[in-house]
């Protein structure tokens, strides 16, 4: 290796390191001020994903109220009729065509 090589390498190494160096200083001085943001947005994600279940949840138990909700309408339209299901009939049916009135 020449001597003028050798001086050259080492410099280009020199302002390599300084070049790496700065950009560890400069990412750690931009990065601080983030780390509450980031680590506040991993417990608002964790918080909606818990929220998604839950809603997820109690939609599949609206759907199974609503089955037993027709169930129990079809017995009533089907029983004999006796005192206050001439109520819960129209109710149930009115809730089948989404429009609520209240009693």
């Amino acid at each position: 290796m020449i001597p003028s090589e050798s001086k050259m390498k080492g410099e280009d190494d020199c302002v390599l390191g300084f070049l790496h160096r700065s950009v560890l200083r400069r990412n750690a001085a931009e990065t601080a001020p983030f780390e509450s943001v980031y680590r506040s947005n991993l417990a608002l994600r964790g918080l909606v994903d818990d929220f998604q279940y839950r809603c997820e949840i109690l939609d599949h138990k609206v759907v199974e109220q609503g089955m037993e909700i027709d169930r129990v309408s079809v017995r009533f339209d089907t029983a004999p009729h006796h005192g206050g299901s001439e109520i819960l009939v129209p109710c149930a049916r009115e809730r089948q065509s989404g429009v609520w009135t209240s009693r």
